[in-house]
C-alpha cells in the first residue's frame, strides 16, 4: 500500500510538480493551497508525511507547522519544509519545530526527487508510518 501524502503549497506549479514526483514514489497524494485546508485534510485522515509551504496564503507553513506541533493526533508528524526563503531566522524556526527536511525552491526534479526518496526511505524505517 502506498504512503500517503499531504502537500500544502501555495503555487499550483509547486503542487503540481511534488505531486508528480511523489506519485513516481508510489505515494497516494492529496494536495492543497493553504495552512487551513491542510489543517482540516488532517482532521479528515491520516497521512505519514506533510510538504508544507513556508509562503501560503490564509494560513503560512511556520503557522501551520506550529498548530500541528501542538496537536495530540498530528504532534509527530513528519514535515518536509518547502520555502523560497532559506534565511536562517526561518530554517532556525522550522528546526524548533522539528521538520524532516528543508526544501528550496526553485525545486529542481531530480535533486528534489531524490530528497524525498530519502525522507520516504526513513518512514519506511520508522515503526510511527501510517500506510493506508
Amino acid at each position: 500500500m502506498p504512503v500517503r501524502v499531504l502537500i500544502a503549497d501555495g503555487d499550483s506549479t509547486t503542487r503540481t510538480l511534488l505531486a508528480g514526483l511523489l506519485s513516481d514514489l508510489k505515494c497516494a497524494v492529496t494536495a492543497v493551497e493553504n495552512g487551513v485546508e491542510a489543517l482540516a485534510q488532517l482532521n479528515k485522515r491520516q497521512y505519514s508525511l506533510l510538504l508544507l509551504d513556508v509562503h501560503m496564503p490564509v494560513k503560512g507553513g511556520l503557522e501551520t507547522l506550529g498548530e500541528i506541533r501542538r496537536s495530540g493526533p498530528h504532534q509527530s508528524l513528519p514535515v518536509v519544509l518547502v520555502s523560497v526563503d532559506d534565511g536562517a531566522d526561518v530554517v532556525d524556526r522550522a528546526i524548533a519545530l522539528g521538520i524532516a527536511d528543508f526544501l528550496v525552491k526553485p525545486l529542481r526534479p531530480t535533486r528534489t526527487s531524490e530528497r524525498l526518496a530519502r525522507v520516504l526511505q526513513s518512514l519506511e524505517s520508522d515503526v510511527h508510518v501510517r500506510k493506508c
